[in-house]
């Protein structure tokens, strides 16, 4: 992941553990890394193993489709952030200076507007409780086609969607990878870490005020509503090679 790299390395409080070969994702999570101490010698790209396959599912995916009317389908791709930093920092110091259901409801707000349009999705995280995302569709959605997805699995949603909306996450990621039109919201944002796709070319971003997003995110339905599936992104070539070079460079130790 893109996130707290030494924090991994100082959680069972024994201090700071500096491995003798770190393997991270890519260019951005190395100078992420080495800002956070550790040496920049030390500090490998590889890619990302858990993501090798995902060119080749996608190929396969064609027949993947949220099921409903045939409207643009939003997936929503939630995360357990109000449960792992809080709804404030007096909660939690590790506050990110929104929730999920923060942006869900920025989200909702100009699709309302375009309910004729687009239907809104929402895959939830493994550790979020279906019950409390589906009663704050039921308080704040009325007036939208959609709600949280069943007996689909997340990489499986982002396939048949079309476009991805979340937060931070690897899925949302995914979706960017394999050519989505995706955006990143995250208000209020105060950790940089989770800032890491602001760079990605063709990824729309917003980490300022609400009201930002709420214009970018009408920017971003206004791409979705004209664009269709993109092509495959060139850093999946990485990751499709990251497993062959993380045991090549174990054998290599072995050998020596």
């Amino acid at each position: 992941n893109w996130m707290n790299y030494r924090l991994r390395m100082e959680i069972d409080g024994g201090g700071f553990f500096i491995p003798d070969i770190f393997l991270v994702m890519d260019d951005y999570a190395k100078a992420e890394a080495v800002k956070d101490g550790f040496p920049e010698g030390k500090v490998i790209v590889t890619g990302q193993p858990a993501l090798a396959s995902l060119a080749e599912e996608f190929g396969k995916s064609k027949k993947v489709h949220i099921a409903g009317k045939e409207k643009k389908k939003i997936l929503f791709i939630s995360e357990p952030v109000e449960i792992d930093q809080g709804k404030s920092e007096r909660e939690n110091p590790n506050f990110r200076g929104y929730t999920e259901k923060t942006v869900l409801r920025l989200l909702i707000r100009p699709l309302e507007k375009y309910s004729s349009e687009f239907s809104l999705h929402i895959a939830p995280h493994p550790r979020e409780d279906k019950k409390v995302l589906k009663d704050f569709w039921n308080r704040n959605a009325s007036g939208l086609e959609g709600g949280v997805i069943e007996n689909m699995k997340g990489r499986e949603a982002v396939f048949g969607c079309d476009g991805a909306a979340g937060m931070a996450s690897i899925l949302l990621y995914e979706a960017y990878l394999i050519g989505k039109p995706a955006i990143s919201i995250q208000p209020e944002l105060r950790n940089s870490q989770n800032s890491y796709m602001k760079d990605k070319s063709g990824m729309y971003f917003t980490g300022g005020s609400e009201e930002e997003a709420g214009m970018k995110i009408t920017e971003w339905l206004a791409f979705v509503r004209k664009s269709g599936q993109g092509a495959l992104n060139p850093e999946l070539e990485r990751h499709a090679k990251a497993a062959k070079i993380i045991a090549g460079i174990i054998g290599k130790i072995l050998r020596s």
